[in-house]
């Protein structure tokens, strides 16, 4: 793995992560062989960020049963949930035990226009799709496969809509001329298109690195993983950027940034990408040996 030739262990790092396909497994949602390299983020107090499609109620579930409290970026950079914590400077806390309380940025376009414009252009231009809020939990849960609780968070949106495309290309391409009349955009996640204003998760990690370097008082350093089309931005944001291998995707790549290629997809794929980045700057003993071939 390359780091960039200024970078060290002085720095303050940043871990950054999408979740579907990445950090959680692609067909199960399970998180389990992530943990490894999770448990030597919260010993070394290095912050793990979810820069995700999820919903806010979604994050804040995995955030407490991962103990996770620093800010995280929800709908693809529509909003960003800051939560309150008891030390500004420690950004791990006991699992399950989560400060619900915290500050809300938004930036983002309100679901409730989103909705009224997608619908509108689906009667104008007949373009075939159909959209979460258009879904019974049921329905949702048979589609993702949920659990009811969790499809009840997938449905508690603010700042976006997902979509079932059930067009072809050219409709596609209509539809995407048709939102930015709207000023709206769609983008294409690990499972569905999603719908919402002209915010992406790159340009949450600019606003994430300004924030960590205020707290930080050094050189502020992010590393980015994901392995959706819908992450390449923030890929591009970062210093490191790790595409985790997809079952379902193609090979993420950059023209202006160098991307490394887990071997192994989805959490442990992550986890040996994070403990060979760790490894390398020297600030984890990387007993596992082996970690640094899972990169190429």
């Amino acid at each position: 793995m390359t780091i960039p030739d200024t970078a060290s262990s002085k720095d303050f790092w940043v871990v950054v992560t999408d979740m579907d396909g990445t950090l959680l497994d692609h067909h199960t949602y399970a998180f389990e062989q992530a943990l490894p390299a999770v448990n030597e983020l919260r010993r070394l107090n290095i912050p793990l960020v979810f820069n995700s499609s999820k919903t806010r109620a979604e994050l804040m579930s995995y955030a407490a049963l991962l103990g996770v409290t620093s800010p995280m970026v929800v709908e693809n950079g529509g909003g960003i949930f800051i939560p309150e914590q008891a030390d500004p400077h420690a950004f791990w806390a006991d699992t399950k035990k989560f400060f619900h309380r915290g500050q809300w940025i938004s930036l983002g376009i309100p679901r409730c226009d989103i909705l009224m414009a997608i619908l509108d252009i689906r009667n104008c231009e007949h373009i075939p799709f159909r959209s979460f809020s258009e879904l019974s939990i049921a329905a949702l849960q048979e589609v993702t496969g949920l659990s009811e609780l969790a499809a009840e968070a997938a449905q508690t949106r603010d700042f976006s809509e997902p979509l079932i495309f059930d067009g072809k290309e050219s409709d596609l391409k209509r539809f995407r001329s048709a939102l930015r009349r709207h000023g709206l955009q769609v983008s294409k996640g690990g499972r569905f298109y999603t719908v919402s204003g002209m915010h992406d998760k790159g340009k949450a990690m600019h606003w994430l690195r300004s924030y960590f370097g205020i707290k930080a008082g050094a050189a502020v350093r992010m590393a980015a993983l994901g392995d959706g089309p819908n992450d390449l931005l923030m890929l591009e944001a970062a210093d490191v950027s790790i595409a985790v291998k997809s079952p379902v995707n193609p090979a993420l790549n950059s023209s202006v940034k160098k991307v490394h290629h887990t071997t192994a997809c989805g959490p442990k794929g992550w986890s040996e990408s994070v403990l060979a980045l760790l490894h390398q700057l020297e600030l984890s003993p990387g007993e596992g040996g082996p970690t640094e071939l899972s990169i190429k």
